[in-house]
């Protein structure tokens, strides 16, 4: 573990500008030196740290939720509180609805109506029997609700007939239980309780054609978690193999492959094993899992790529043995450690939301960087060190299918990550002052014929020119889309396609509206002493519900969509009609004002509280825009009324609030991030137009994904293809473009600081900036090719998960990805960089261009030579 610090110290000094680039600082050489010397200690210690962690990686997936609270100081936290204070019971309280409907396999029109019948009244008494027997204190005093809980004498009512379907050929028993949504009671009753209704109980209901569905957070989340197994299994078994194939192909050894597939291992296993622990202290979103996955998967790739690559390519140059490990540490490793702790930053900075549901994002994957980069800085290389005979004989290539090394797309594309061979011949162009720093053009030419050539044509002026001004104009049409997205929160986004806990959830939604599935409560406080039966509180309620379906910025509230005794029915009751229903209930919308006012009122008779049911989606995009005008509407009736506190609250709430949040913080986060990019890679390689251009470049890939993710999902651009996982969904996933801004900063700029280091270590050499360019890209092209593909890889598994926000997030990342490799980092960064000519290093100018004719070429054992 010191030489692991001593190495970050080391590497910190020589990237933010204590040494001299292209040479290895002495730190890193005593780091290497200290690390050959207890290599086998440093194995033996990350073997021991994967069993431990590894242990309890395992558990990690068990103690994922979907848990989440409003924002401080919110309109949510207040009702949150005033719920909490009034009613205690129901603050807690977890929500359950079962839906009894047709199946699908049968023809609705020939079914007998479930209501009424014989056999769903048997069944609402089985269940209520199975409740009070098995769990007789989960229910809240109102705790189970429907159409036959109700007496006889009022099924009639609009109230009682708001739990029974179209054609009554479905119903729905609304469940609430005291315990917390996210607690192991509420979780284990919700499972016991869907096994007991899928049992016997309800023989005589699926004869008849129905079938039935739990619905509600705590029956979710057991099979949320499921899937998130699922998604993982299915990345281990098909993306790992395909991305290892393609790491195969550029290593080209057997034997170095031992390598990625052991530091994926201990990656995953420590990296798991420390959340199986966070997720004690935090709530981690069950969105994590496959999150850590892909970044692991990806990033220790990458990052075993940048060191096996530069690996063999010394031992071709004849470096060996700790000096030959120095020198590779010190480059890949710099590469590494700069975009790991840059993408550690960009991640770390969900943190400033204070939501766990996306700070558990945040600190998961960080954790995940940060292993990997210790991993191959320490362990990898340890092992290297340990069997060098064994894997200095990488050399030897690997047979791959005859169809690959004939295909010349992929043989030409992915060329030239083997590093130089050490020939002699005519140089491409000598350093200034001559020196045995040479390259030779016609083996570049050979073994890079791709970017050989596009580095060739961005010297011909005004080819850069017009690279630049061609990506910008095909950038316009993604960049007017990028900043329109709309977020919502639809729990059939975490939901696994095809599962019968989603299709039931979208039958009852189809038969019932979402407003019975996710209903606001109004709660009415009015000034100590309020008598709730009199005309005063009678009449400022009457008002304030006409007031609030009067409102223009309200236009989804109508009176129908009220539930309140003051307002039953779709049409307000006069409170002289009130008090005749007090003493004498003789018509329906007495029946059913009374009905309501006996369960409103809280057990210390100091508050009331109703129910609006919407017509739209409450956590759609109308529904947060419908819940932002509701707020300002209580606001200004509250201020209006002094003494009286009036609050909405339900689940649809808090989450509107949440996403608010959220993306009020958004722009300051993006802001932070750019700081944070331009003062690392400034520090990095000294130079103040560098940063900005990665800026820039980083900046353009964003704009490209964000269009082009907007058309997909919000458009329907690739619904010709007819595949649900690219199908329009009217808006996106409110947690995707957050948490994908994070991990497209962090892989653009690992790609481009490793492409900026080769140039920088060419031009510190003497070439020119626009040789040093070419050569650059010449050397990493297809490396950087290769890796991205290999993330794409990566990405794409979640593309073929079930859930609809892992889709969107693949989507994200996988189109991100191709765009920076195939056009950022080929294109449009070498034809930006030589139009800045030698001010790319200003304000040091200290490269390629300004070292004097004459200058002796450093020493080549300290890896300088080509």
């Amino acid at each position: 573990l010191k030489l692991q610090f001593l190495y970050l110290i080391a590497a910190g000094v020589a990237a933010m500008g204590g040494a001299k680039q292209g040479s290895v600082p002495p730190l890193v050489t005593a780091y290497t030196s200290g690390l050959n010397r207890g290599r086998w200690a440093v194995v033996a210690l990350w073997i021991v740290l994967g069993g431990v962690f590894g242990y309890f990686a395992g558990g990690m997936l068990g103690r994922t939720s979907q848990a989440f609270v409003p924002p401080d100081g919110s309109q949510a936290q207040e009702a949150r509180a005033a719920l909490g204070r009034l009613w205690p019971e129901k603050a807690t309280a977890s929500n359950l609805v079962l839906f009894v409907g047709p199946r699908h396999d049968v023809n609705a029109s020939a079914l007998q109506p479930v209501i009424p019948s014989r056999e769903m009244n048997d069944f609402t008494d089985a269940l209520k029997g199975y409740i009070q027997k098995k769990y007789p204190d989960i229910l809240t005093a109102t705790g189970f609700v429907g159409y036959y809980t109700i007496p006889d004498s009022l099924r009639h009512l609009p109230l009682v007939q708001s739990f029974v379907g179209a054609g009554n050929m479905s119903t729905i028993v609304a469940i609430e239980v005291k315990p917390d949504f996210l607690s192991a009671a509420a979780q284990d009753f919700a499972v016991d309780f869907a096994a007991f209704a899928d049992g016997p109980a309800f023989a005589a209901l699926s004869g008849m054609g129905y079938r039935n569905v739990l619905s509600g957070v705590p029956a979710f989340l057991d099979t949320m978690v499921s899937s998130s197994e699922q998604d993982l299994l299915s990345m281990d078994v098909i993306v790992l193999p395909l991305s290892m194939f393609v790491l195969a192909y550029i290593v080209q050894s057997l034997r170095l492959m031992l390598l990625p597939i052991a530091s994926i291992g201990l990656t995953l296993g420590v990296s798991f094993g420390i959340m199986y622990f966070v997720a004690g202290v935090m709530s981690v979103n069950t969105v994590a899992p496959s999150l850590m996955m892909s970044v692991i998967i990806a990033m220790t790739i990458d990052y075993n790529l940048f060191i096996l690559t530069r690996y063999t390519e010394e031992l071709r140059l004849g470096n060996r043995g700790a000096e030959g490990m120095a020198i590779v540490v010190n480059s890949a490793g710099r590469t590494i450690l700069v975009s790991g702790l840059t993408l550690c930053c960009c991640f770390l900075g969900l943190l400033a939301f204070r939501m766990d549901m996306l700070s558990s994002l945040g600190v998961g994957c960080a954790i995940s960087i940060v292993i990997a980069i210790i991993v191959n800085l320490a362990f990898v290389p340890a092992c290297l060190l340990c069997f060098p005979n064994f894997f200095e004989r990488s050399a030897a290539p690997l047979v791959l299918p005859e169809w690959w090394v004939n295909n010349r797309v992929l043989s030409k594309l992915l060329s030239g990550t083997r590093g130089a061979e050490a020939e002699e011949a005519q140089p491409l162009v000598a350093p200034a002052g001559g020196g045995a720093c040479v390259v030779d053009e016609e083996q570049l030419r050979e073994d890079t014929p791709v970017y050989y050539k596009l580095g060739k044509l961005m010297q011909r002026f005004p080819a850069p020119l017009v690279v630049v001004g061609v990506i910008a104009c095909l950038l316009i049409p993604f960049g007017l889309k990028a900043f329109g997205f709309k977020v919502k929160d639809s729990m059939e986004d975490y939901m696994p396609r095809g599962s019968p806990m989603r299709s039931g959830f979208i039958d009852m939604v189809d038969g019932f509206g979402y407003g019975v599935v996710y209903p606001f409560e109004v709660i009415i406080e009015p000034p100590p002493g309020t008598n709730f039966a009199g005309q005063e509180f009678y009449d400022t309620t009457q008002q304030f519900f006409e007031a609030y379906a009067a409102c223009p910025t309200l236009k989804a509230t109508a009176p129908h969509n009220f539930q309140f005794f003051s307002y039953p029915g779709t049409a307000a009751l006069s409170y002289a009609k009130f008090k005749e229903c007090l003493t004498m209930p003789s018509s329906d919308l007495c029946l059913e004002a009374m009905t309501m006012f006996a369960t409103a009122l809280n057990p210390a008779s100091t508050a009331a509280m109703g129910n609006i049911v919407l017509d739209i989606d409450p956590i759609g995009t109308d529904g947060r825009e419908w819940y932002m005008n509701s707020v300002d509407f209580l606001n200004k009736w509250n201020a209006d009324h002094p003494g009286w506190h009036v609050y909405i609250t339900g689940m649809a709430g808090d989450s509107m609030e949440m996403i608010n949040s959220v993306y009020d913080m958004f722009p300051t986060m993006v802001s932070v991030t750019g700081a944070v990019v331009l003062v690392l890679v400034g520090l990095a390689f000294r130079s103040a137009l560098v940063p900005l251009r990665a800026v820039i470049s980083i900046g353009a890939t964003l704009v490209f994904v964000f269009g082009f993710t907007v058309m997909t999902y919000q458009y329907g651009a690739l619904d010709w293809m007819g595949w649900a996982s690219v199908g329009s969904t009217g808006a996106l996933s409110w947690t995707c473009p957050v948490v994908s801004f994070a991990i497209i900063i962090g892989v653009a700029l690992d790609y481009d600081v490793f492409l900026l280091s080769r140039i920088a270590e060419y031009a510190d050499q003497g070439y020119t900036t626009q040789d040093a360019i070419l050569l650059g890209l010449c050397r990493t092209g297809g490396i950087i090719t290769a890796a991205g593909v290999i993330m794409a890889i990566a990405f794409s598994g979640l593309l073929f998960s079930h859930t609809m926000v892992m889709n969107q997030l693949s989507v994200f990342m996988v189109f991100s990805v191709l765009f920076d490799t195939f056009v950022m980092r080929t294109l449009l960064v070498p034809a930006l960089m030589i139009l800045f000519g030698k001010y790319n290093w200003w304000p040091m100018l200290k490269y390629g261009d300004t070292r004097a004719a004459g200058t002796p070429e450093p020493d080549t054992k300290d890896g300088d030579e080509y």
